[in-house]
């Protein structure tokens, strides 16, 4: 119900202005929604896997991720 405290997780696939909107969301629900943190993570290309997602589950509640072009 609420983001209050909650730390969120972005990871950009590496697409073309995919971590632009992924900052802007993310900022958008921390100033809105009072998340405590955003994480910013990316992937090396948008079709290799995101080996990083263990030390993503361990650090964030919730993860956005997303592609743009």
């Amino acid at each position: 119900r609420t983001l209050e405290g909650v730390t969120i997780a972005l990871l950009d696939n590496s697409k073309p202005n995919a971590g632009v909107l992924l900052e802007r969301v993310g900022a958008l629900l921390a100033a809105r929604g009072g998340a405590r943190a955003v994480r910013a993570w990316r992937k090396p290309g948008a079709s290799r896997p995101a080996e990083m997602i263990d030390d993503i589950a361990k650090s964030a509640h919730v993860v956005l991720t997303g592609s743009a072009d």
